[in-house]
């Protein structure tokens, strides 16, 4: 009688098992099923398209021998476009320079056509935000120019860091 019990608990329990193993991988294939099959039916999303073309190695020898009293410049571009592929969405973009803790004065300058705008700067290490276009293919030139005040030659910078970085960052304009 004990026999006959034990292998009955067996049996449901085998059978409980496996129960839960099906209900388990059935719900596993409908929920993944379901959730690759969601779409947007009414915002498509664009993949957004924003390239800083820069030379860096370049930038490296012009921020490197910098000293108090100098001024220099380096220019660069920044594109909606990636070969035939354009940017589809409108995006706002900030250019953030850096170089160390060298204590210099950042002005960037829109020099695009041949005309020259100056790009407003936030705490002399952000541009303000600049809008980029969408639907054709547009490249801006842009001239970075960093001046150290000849008034700052502290011996501090003496052997401070001139790695210089230029970053962008870019958001999709909602509205």
């Amino acid at each position: 009688m004990r026999k006959k019990r034990k292998q009955n608990r067996i049996l449901i329990l085998l059978l409980a098992f496996i129960i839960i193993v099906a209900f388990a991988f059935t719900f596993n294939l409908t929920n993944s099923r379901y959730i690759g099959q969601v779409t947007a039916e009414e915002e498509v999303l664009a993949v957004p398209i924003i390239n800083l073309v820069k030379d860096d190695a370049n930038a490296q020898n012009i921020f490197q021998n910098i000293k108090p009293g100098d001024t220099v410049t380096y220019d660069f571009s920044v594109s909606n476009f990636d070969g035939d592929k354009i940017n589809e969405i409108e995006l706002k973009y900030v250019l953030k320079p850096s170089i160390g803790n060298l204590p210099l004065k950042f002005t960037i300058t829109d020099i695009t056509n041949g005309v020259s705008n100056n790009i407003a700067m936030v705490n002399n290490n952000e541009s303000e935000p600049i809008t980029m276009e969408f639907g054709t293919k547009i490249t801006r030139n842009y001239r970075l120019t960093a001046q150290w005040n000849a008034s700052d030659n502290n011996i501090e910078y003496a052997n401070a860091s001139a790695d210089f970085k230029l970053e962008l960052q870019a958001e999709q304009v909602l509205e």
